[in-house]
């Protein structure tokens, strides 16, 4: 089998705690023609120390430096930097199996395509592993399905792709989901895109920079007005409409329960800014949304994202549903 060098991009922000983890699982590969590039995006913890350390053993380690600027600032950095034939992103609390990238480039080689994506694992706080939902029964999917696919995160966007696929392409920085627009950009530039057995283990817990509350968490809106763009440059919008406005009803209401949650910790400027922006989504559902769209969600949930419809109904749900969760933990 031929040996490509794959680039492994990881964003390094206080990771200290899984970090060791991380890299471990990276120098155990099997596949051994690889290079970790490590960007360090402002940690206040030992993470860069740990890096180094890592790095004066194992030379494929490269690390780079920066002030604090978001995990996609921090991959563009790294993409700027890597050398391989494929581009693989891993992120600094999770892991993979040590055949995983092995697996991903005999995966890639044999059916030639732009994209193979990991069997992708939810690691949780007491130590479970479970699946995640990707139901593709085909061993590969067109760029154009993928997209599809994607839009309601059937398949996952955590993979390997060819550097070409890169060409005239950068994580968005504009917001803390930047890389969920630049995935689907990814997957619509793909011929075909494959799946595998490689493991990725994707750790869940509070301490991640997705779950801490900053009102850059309401970017994921901004990302669908963009995803609405590019399916329309890309003349798909109609193919996809269904599981867009899918999505985008989760969005809405995961919206408005940050928002019911962490109104308290905003300025009345941000506030109506999040209120306009909300606005603006539900505004696009109602000119786009189909019944169909409903069929991707269970029952109890359809109910629930049914309130993203009006102002006050999501309000009113949000409040009803954060009441009912504090309750809970009493």
């Amino acid at each position: 089998m031929k040996t490509p060098l794959v680039s492994i991009l990881i964003p390094v922000y206080n990771a200290e705690l899984f970090l060791t983890e991380c890299l471990e699982s990276l120098i155990e590969q099997s596949y051994q023609n690889i290079e970790v590039l490590c960007v360090n995006d402002g940690s206040k913890d030992s993470s860069l120390e740990l890096l180094h350390a890592f790095a004066n053993t194992d030379t494929r380690i490269k690390v780079f430096d920066k002030e604090n600027g978001g995990a996609s600032s921090a991959r563009n950095l790294a993409l700027k930097h890597a050398s391989g034939e494929f581009i693989c992103m891993v992120d600094s609390d999770d892991y993979i199996d040590r055949d995983a990238i092995e697996t991903l480039v005999s995966t890639i080689t044999k059916t030639q395509a732009d994209a193979v994506l990991f069997d992708l694992y939810y690691l949780h706080q007491d130590g479970r592993s479970t699946k995640f939902k990707q139901v593709p029964t085909a061993s590969s999917v067109t760029g154009l399905e993928a997209l599809n696919l994607s839009l309601d995160w059937t398949i996952s966007g955590v993979g390997m792709f060819n550097r070409a696929v890169f060409i005239g392409v950068s994580y968005d920085e504009s917001n803390l989901h930047g890389d969920e627009l630049t995935t689907r950009v990814l997957f619509s530039k793909c011929q075909r895109v494959s799946f595998s057995t490689g493991k990725y283990f994707y750790r869940q817990h509070s301490s991640s920079s997705t779950s801490a509350f900053s009102t850059s968490r309401f970017g994921l809106l901004d990302n669908q007005l963009k995803i609405r763009s590019l399916l329309q440059e890309l003349g798909c919008f109609e193919l996809c409409k269904a599981r867009y406005c899918a999505q985008l009803m989760v969005c809405i209401w995961s919206a408005g329960v940050v928002f019911s949650e962490n109104k308290h910790l905003m300025s009345q400027i941000e506030i109506d800014e999040i209120r306009k922006r909300i606005a603006m989504c539900r505004d696009v559902m109602k000119n786009h949304f189909t019944f169909s769209s409903l069929k991707y969600h269970r029952p109890f949930y359809m109910f629930l994202l049914l309130s993203t419809f009006s102002a006050v109904t999501l309000r009113v749900a949000a409040f009803l549903f954060t009441t009912l969760k504090k309750i809970s933990r009493r």
